[in-house]
């Protein structure tokens, strides 16, 4: 987006945040640093934005980094100190609506349950890596943008019953 849009977002939008789910790059652009690099950057971009724009929970979405190959992780902050990130395996496939995706099923699952962050994101990502898996398994079958389309359909089970045996989750310190 145009850079106005940025700093538009950054001063109106991001105080009326509730719960935030950018990638890497848009976390470094909403809190203004240069490049994420490693986990240790993403929770201080996230503690950031805490402090900066009051937003409760920031959930990272799509991350990995060198240190971990093979693995690709969501990363959750909340403003009152709990960090914890949630790791599958990285598929080398390039995906379309996998963000989008990760965010309608987070929203889902918190509303399915409240009171619990880390089940509804465990949940999510679970349901994610299982619908990346049988799309990557369809093998060829690029879309309108020249990438696969997610497999929703045939995934209908797994995005009732997500199969957590795909995801670790794993406090942060």
């Amino acid at each position: 987006v145009d850079k106005i849009l940025i700093q538009v977002y950054r001063d109106r939008m991001l105080p009326l945040a509730t719960v935030l789910t950018p990638n890497c790059f848009e976390l470094s652009l909403l809190a203004d640093v240069p490049q994420i690099r490693s986990e240790a950057e993403v929770f201080e971009a996230c503690r950031q934005l805490h402090d900066q724009a009051g937003i409760p929970t920031i959930i990272v979405t799509g991350t990995s980094f060198d240190d971990r190959p093979g693995v690709v992780s969501m990363l959750v902050s909340t403003n009152d100190g709990e960090a914890f990130a949630i790791d599958t395996e990285r598929i080398d496939m390039l995906f379309t609506g996998s963000g989008g995706l990760c965010c309608a099923l987070i929203l889902a699952w918190s509303i399915r349950c409240p009171d619990t962050l880390r089940m509804a994101c465990k949940h999510a990502m679970s349901t994610v890596s299982a619908v990346l898996r049988r799309t990557a398994d369809a093998g060829p079958n690029a879309g309108a943008c020249g990438m696969p389309e997610l497999k929703l359909v045939q995934s209908i089970q797994d995005i009732l019953n997500p199969p957590t045996h795909l995801v670790t989750l794993r406090n942060v310190t």
